[in-house]
This record gives C-alpha cells, structure tokens and sequence, in this order.
C-alpha cells in the first residue's frame, strides 16, 4: 500500500511533463492480485487503469532499468525448510 502511495505521489509531482504517466505496482500474492501491475495514471483526472500484469511471487521492490526496457524486482519468499 505504501508502494503505491509512494508511485501515485510521484505520478501527481510530475503533472506538468505529461497527461499520462505509468505505474509499477508489486503486491504480496493472494486471492485478488498475482504480482506486478501496469497502471496507466491520468494526471490531470486523477484516475488510473490497469494496463497489464505479470505473475510473480510477492515482488517487494521494484526498479526500471536505466534504458527502460527491463523492470527488475526482488520477490520475498519464505523458504520452510
């Protein structure tokens, strides 16, 4: 929740450079979410929609690559054994 807090603040910040803006959003896995999520965010409505997803287990961080062609994240896994 703090993620996408953060990524929707930064999103309003920028208002001035574009109408649009995307959003990575990584969530723990259960019931309602499976991963990490696209949001295409309208800055001047204030509204966002998912664009995509991908499945992943428990994304906790995640980060662009300088080209921004690759989004990297780190999943959090617990290991039982």
């Amino acid at each position: 929740m703090k993620l996408l807090i953060l990524l929707i603040s930064c999103a309003i910040a920028c208002q001035g450079f574009s109408q649009k803006s995307y959003l990575l959003v990584g969530t723990y896995n259960s019931q309602k979410s499976e991963g990490i999520y696209v949001y295409e965010f309208n800055n001047d409505e204030g509204t966002a929609k998912e664009v995509s997803h991908v499945i992943s287990s428990n994304p906790s961080y995640i980060v662009v690559s300088p080209d921004k062609k690759y989004v990297f994240c780190v999943n959090e896994i617990s290991n039982k054994n």
